[in-house]
C-alpha cells in the first residue's frame, strides 16, 4: 500500500469546514508522523520497563503538568484489574501508566505496532473496527486532537475528532470512563500537527459526556482567557459515558470537585516552582562553558514565516508574540539536546520548550536518539525594540555541561 504524504495546507475545498466558517484561526505546523505497513512502531519490553521504573518516581514525560494530573485522576478513580483502551500511541508511555496503576491496557492506533512484550495488546482501527468490543476504561492523552489532520496518515476529516469522541460513545460502556487530555486554549488549528480547543469546540468535543472531574491548576475558562494563541494546556478530563445524548457540556465552564480541593494550593506550588526552573535555567545557560564544536540544528518557523536568507519581519501592531520553533541535536552524543534558548542580540537568553516529538529528524537521520528532539519557544513582541535584532540558539548539550552556538544566525526586522 502506497503511503499518503499528508498535506502541507488545509484543502481550500475543506477550509470554511476545518475552520467552522472561519471562527477559528489556522497556523502551520506542519508534520508526517505516517508510517507505512511495511515500517510498524515496534515497542520494547525494556522500554517498557524504563517507563515504569520512571513512572514510579512520578517523573513528568513530555506533557509535562498533565502526567501529574493523570497520576491524581488515576489515583482517585481506579484501573486496577480493568481493560484499557489506549487510543492512539505512538510509544508505550500511556500503555506502561496504565500498567503502574494495575490496569491491562489495549492499543488502538491508526499505524501498525508490533511488540515484544506480553502484557501490551496491540491493534489498528482497522483491526479494531473488525471484531469491535466495549471497554470498562478508555486513555486518551493527546490523540483525538490529531483525528482527520492527515498527520498519522489518517484521512482527511475536518470533523474527525467530534467523530472519534461519538465513536468512543460505542467503545465504553455505559458509565464508563474516558480519560481524556486535548490541548486547551483559545480555540485554534496549527495544520497539521492538532487542534486547540476552547469555547467554541470544547463543548462540542465533549458534548453527550458527564464530566464527573477535571484536574489542573486553574479553571477551564481562566486556561483558555490567559492562553496566547496557539499556545495550549492540557488538563485531565474524567469523562462518564452518560446515558443522555443530550448532556450540556458547557458545565466544563464550571469549578469542578477535585478542583475546588487543590486550585489555591496548586497554583501557589506551581508559581514557585516555575520561578525556581526559570531562574535555574537562566543561570545554568548563563555559567555554562560555550564549545565551538558543530551540532545539528534548524529553525523551521518564526511565526508564520519560514526563515530563509531574507530577515523575517515582525509587524508588532498584528503580531503581539512570536513563536519560534525547530530542533536541535547534541550531534556529539547522538542523541537529543539537554535544553534549547532562543538568543537574542546576544544579550537575552529565552528558554525553549525542549523535547517535542520529531519523528522526521530521527527519520532523516537514522537515529530513534532523535525522535524528541523539537523544540518550541515563546516571547512578547514588547520583549525587544523595534529594529534589526539577531536570533540565534544556544544549544546546551544532553550532560548539561556546555552549550554550542546554532551554524545559522536569523536576522529579525521588527516594525
Amino acid at each position: 500500500m502506497e503511503r499518503k504524504i499528508p498535506p502541507k495546507q488545509v484543502p481550500p475545498d475543506l477550509f470554511s469546514k476545518y475552520t467552522m466558517n472561519g471562527k477559528i484561526p489556522v497556523g502551520n505546523y506542519y508534520f508526517d508522523d505516517s508510517y507505512p505497513p511495511e515500517k510498524p512502531l515496534v515497542y520494547e519490553k525494556e522500554t517498557v520497563d524504563l517507563f515504569i521504573e520512571r513512572i514510579k518516581r512520578k517523573v513528568e514525560f513530555n506533557y509535562g503538568s498533565t502526567d501529574r494530573f493523570l497520576h491524581m485522576a488515576l489515583e482517585k478513580f481506579k484501573i486496577a484489574g480493568k481493560d484499557v483502551a489506549i487510543m492512539g500511541s505512538t510509544r508505550p508511555l500511556y500503555e506502561s501508566v496504565c500498567l503502574f496503576y494495575g490496569g491491562k491496557p489495549i492499543t488502538i492506533e491508526y499505524n501498525k505496532i508490533i511488540t515484544s512484550d506480553c502484557r501490551l495488546r496491540v491493534m489498528t482501527v482497522d483491526e479494531y473496527n473488525k471484531n469491535p468490543r466495549r471497554f470498562e476504561v478508555a486513555l486518551s492523552i493527546s490523540s483525538f486532537e490529531h483525528d482527520g489532520l492527515g498527520r498519522y496518515g489518517d484521512a482527511l476529516n475536518p470533523d474527525g475528532d467530534l467523530e472519534a469522541m461519538k465513536r468512543m460513545k460505542s467503545i465504553i460502556e455505559p458509565k464508563g470512563l474516558l480519560f481524556l487530555a486535548v490541548p486547551v486554549g483559545k480555540d485554534a488549528i496549527e495544520w497539521n500537527a492538532h487542534r486547540i480547543y476552547g469555547e467554541i469546540r470544547l463543548p462540542q468535543l465533549l458534548r453527550g459526556w458527564k464530566v464527573l472531574d477535571y484536574f489542573y491548576a486553574k479553571p477551564v475558562s481562566a486556561l483558555i482567557a490567559e492562553q496566547p494563541l496557539f499556545d495550549y494546556v492540557q488538563p485531565i478530563f474524567v469523562l462518564e459515558n452518560s446515558e443522555s445524548e443530550n448532556f450540556e457540556s458547557n458545565c466544563i465552564f464550571r469549578t469542578m470537585p477535585t478542583e475546588i480541593a487543590f486550585y489555591k494550593m496548586i497554583s501557589v506550588v506551581s508559581k514557585i516552582k516555575n520561578n525556581i526552573i526559570r531562574q535555574k535555567l537562566a543561570r545554568d545557560v548563563k555559567y555554562l562553558q560555550y564549545t565551538s564544536e558543530h551540532t545539528l540544528s534548524n529553525v523551521d518557523r518564526i511565526n508564520d514565516s519560514s526563515p530563509g536568507g531574507a530577515p523575517v519581519c515582525i509587524n508588532s501592531q498584528k503580531e503581539d508574540s512570536i513563536t519560534v520553533q525547530g530542533w536541535a541535536l547534541d550531534e556529539s552524543s547522538k542523541s537529543g539536546a539537554k535544553s534549547v534558548f532562543i538568543n537574542i542580540d546576544g544579550k537575552i537568553d529565552i528558554p525553549a520548550l525542549y523535547g517535542l516529538y520529531r519523528s522526521d529528524v530521527a527519520e532523516h537521520y537514522k537515529n530513534d536518539g532523535y525522535l524528541y528532539s523539537g523544540f518550541r519557544a515563546y516571547f512578547k513582541t514588547s520583549l525587544i525594540n523595534s529594529g534589526v535584532h539577531t536570533l540565534i540558539l544556544k544549544i546546551v548539550d544532553s550532560q548539561g555541561k556546555k552549550y554550542y552556538l546554532s551554524d545559522r544566525e536569523i536576522t529579525l526586522h521588527v516594525e
